[in-house]
């Protein structure tokens, strides 16, 4: 049985915030899956705002990987923008 983790928007967001850390090499992969949770990375992909593919594992680690460059989309950059402008 799979249980749904439910997400708030401030976590969609962080998670944003992170991946693009980690895309601009700010973080090591490590440190971005302890920063987010699959879920969160998960729907950030699902958003259109990363160009990014997000994959769980048998073993529940999880693996994240650019698809496309830039691996954050312009959109994506300028949700960052207003979110550090807060």
């Amino acid at each position: 049985m799979k249980i749904r983790e439910v997400l708030t928007q401030e976590q969609v967001d962080a998670a944003l915030v992170d991946i693009a850390r980690w895309a601009d090499g700010e973080i090591n992969l490590g440190e971005l899956q302890q920063l987010v949770s699959y879920q969160a990375a998960a729907a950030v992909q699902r958003t259109g705002l990363a160009n990014i593919s997000a994959t769980q594992m048998v073993a529940g680690n999880w693996r994240i990987r650019v698809k496309m460059s830039p691996a954050i989309m312009p959109l994506g950059r300028a949700r960052i923008e207003a979110l550090m402008n807060k």
